[in-house]
């Protein structure tokens, strides 16, 4: 769903698969991404394969940070939910340490094992019940 213009709607859902199926040899499958705002949306996208959550805000608009909006994505979910754990304040902290030189090198440096593990296990969200 990071694309431009990002998949966040059934609409962008819709073009995207149409344009696939003009030129795709292969099966494929797109995920929507969730939003703070888009939870009808993610609700109606009954073509999506999935529903994608990003933790980080490297994507733009596609960020899900607060455990309160991850459960509600999920909780909401009626299909499968991927999400690319970053922790957001770790993540801006390690991009401070490179804005004098950004390089593509520098993109695991910057979302290490720790940013990854600190969001999964800072910001899990309780579903039982």
């Amino acid at each position: 769903p990071n694309t431009r213009p990002p998949t966040i709607s059934v609409s962008a859902l819709e073009d995207k698969l149409r344009r696939a199926a003009e030129v795709s040899v292969v099966n494929y499958g797109f995920f929507i991404g969730a939003t703070k705002d888009n939870l009808e949306e993610l609700a109606n996208a009954e073509q999506a394969c999935g529903i994608k959550i990003y933790m980080g805000s490297s994507t733009g608009d596609l960020l899900l940070s607060e455990p309160e909006e991850l459960e509600r994505v999920i909780r909401g979910a009626n299909k499968i939910v991927a999400v690319h754990a970053e922790d957001e304040a770790r993540l801006r902290e390690r991009q401070k340490l490179y804005d004098h030189d950004i390089a593509p090198a520098h993109h695991t440096l910057i979302r290490d094992v720790e940013t990854a593990l600190t969001a999964a296990r800072d910001r899990s969200v309780e579903l039982s019940g």
